[in-house]
């Protein structure tokens, strides 16, 4: 890129943006946007005869997974939706912006959006909130081959006349309910649901998913055990627990 194309970039992006030559066609693009921990977007900027290409050089995704970050399920389709949305690719893990020179601003401009945007959903890791971490159960139960005995939105009865909505309920001859717990205040109510059903004449058993065992109280944490027929942690390997879960069931029934 000669002086003049470079000029022509910078001026067509933002007078304080800043480029750095890093030699053979290849220069740093400082933005000045940081992530969470205070590091700079790693962006650069490649240039050919035929196009210009942005990329973070995979730098994003990594430093999520420095965040002790999943993707999961829900997330990655939230994550795909980013880069359309930006008309962002992600190859091989890059983030990447194929553009021609006249298109400067918006290539970097759509760039660092999707940096900021892919690089918020740690926070969807970090936060216990209720409706990111049951819908990333559901949809691993959704995408099993489980999926045509669960049912998400069923209404049970207690004998006290009470009803409640568990998170999954699995059809078998002795129902599954599953919980999936992210605090103390919704494993308490689990364990409500749980005592009130042990009168009930369908003999449900009770499958809990805990998204972080140390976020929920010691007490209620032991109160979960002694009242769900299994406590797990985490999504890593759920639906081989669940499934082993149905098969020493069926195998005591």
């Amino acid at each position: 890129m000669n002086a003049d194309m470079l000029e022509s970039f910078k001026s067509s992006v933002c007078s304080s943006i800043r480029v750095r030559d890093l030699g053979l066609d290849e220069y740093m693009v400082h933005t000045g946007f940081t992530y969470a921990d205070g590091d700079e977007f790693h962006i650069i900027l490649r240039t050919t005869d035929e196009e210009w290409v942005l990329s973070d050089e995979g730098h994003t995704l990594m430093w999520l997974s420095y965040e002790d970050f999943t993707m999961t399920p829900v997330r990655a389709d939230l994550f795909e939706r980013i880069l359309n949305t930006n008309s962002v690719q992600n190859e091989n893990g890059a983030l990447t912006v194929r553009f021609d020179p006249g298109m400067s601003g918006q290539a970097l401009y759509s760039l660092v959006q999707a940096i900021m945007q892919v690089s918020d959903l740690r926070f969807m890791s970090k936060t216990r909130v209720l409706n990111t971490f049951i819908d990333d159960i559901k949809e691993l139960f959704k995408s099993s081959e489980m999926n045509p005995r669960c049912r998400f939105d069923l209404t049970v009865e207690t004998p006290k006349g009470g009803v409640f909505t568990p998170d999954i309920y699995i059809e078998e001859e002795n129902p599954i309910l599953v919980f999936g717990i992210t605090n103390t205040d919704n494993c308490r109510d689990a364990v409500i649901n749980m005592l009130e059903l042990q009168r009930s004449p369908s003999n449900y058993r009770y499958f809990a998913i805990v998204e972080d065992l140390e976020g929920i109280t010691v007490k209620d944490r032991q109160r979960l055990m002694r009242s769900a027929d299994k406590t797990v942690e985490g999504l890593g390997n759920l639906m081989q627990s669940i499934e082993r879960f149905i098969s020493i069931s069926e195998t005591r029934a």
